[in-house]
């Protein structure tokens, strides 16, 4: 008995369309999983940004609240208080000065005897400016208060910057214009 040749396998047309659907998926895998990375790096990135503002914003306005505005020192500067604030902050704590300035685009806390970056070197700051209310120490009887304008950025893994801006007003937690801390 002679039968006909049994077609076992696949034609070519079979064989391209399963080809394509696979690479279809595949390709559709790759970018969900490139896309969710990315995401992930930039919260990741955005997330320490945050961190060290925050971080830095609360250590000057514990100090800011906790210890009078050093006037003398902004004077001895030659640095006017106008509307218009200033880009460095000097407290006076327990009859030292203390200042928080922005060098190279980090944030620092001076004391006499140390100099310590309260900002990482990963996140530039491009501006921290203050706003000091009363502008004279003798002005009035009211709670000293400061603004902190902060802007940073922070470089991403792969070349994309996050930039926050934090703007706050500190009251001090004692009055008068000079006085000291109870």
């Amino acid at each position: 008995m002679t039968g006909s040749p049994s077609n076992k396998g696949f034609t070519l047309i079979e064989v391209l369309i399963s080809v394509t659907v696979f690479v279809v998926v595949v390709s559709m895998g790759a970018v969900l999983f490139i896309t969710t990375t990315n995401a992930q790096r930039k919260a990741m990135n955005q997330e320490k940004l945050v961190r060290d503002v925050r971080q830095s914003i609360e250590t000057i306005s514990r100090l800011a609240r906790m210890y009078p505005v050093d006037y003398t020192a902004y004077n001895d500067a030659g640095l006017n208080l106008s509307d218009e604030g200033v880009d460095v902050l000097y407290l006076s704590v327990g009859g030292q000065t203390v200042s928080f300035t922005n060098v190279d685009g980090q944030i620092f806390y001076n004391t006499v005897t140390e100099n310590t970056a309260l900002t990482s070197a990963e996140v530039e700051v491009d501006r921290m400016h203050f706003y000091i209310s009363p502008i004279d120490s003798n002005e009035s009887n009211d709670p000293q208060r400061v603004t902190v304008v902060f802007e940073a950025s922070r470089q991403g893994d792969r070349g994309a910057a996050d930039s926050m801006s934090v703007e706050t007003s500190l009251t001090a937690r004692w009055y008068g214009g000079g006085g000291t801390v109870d």
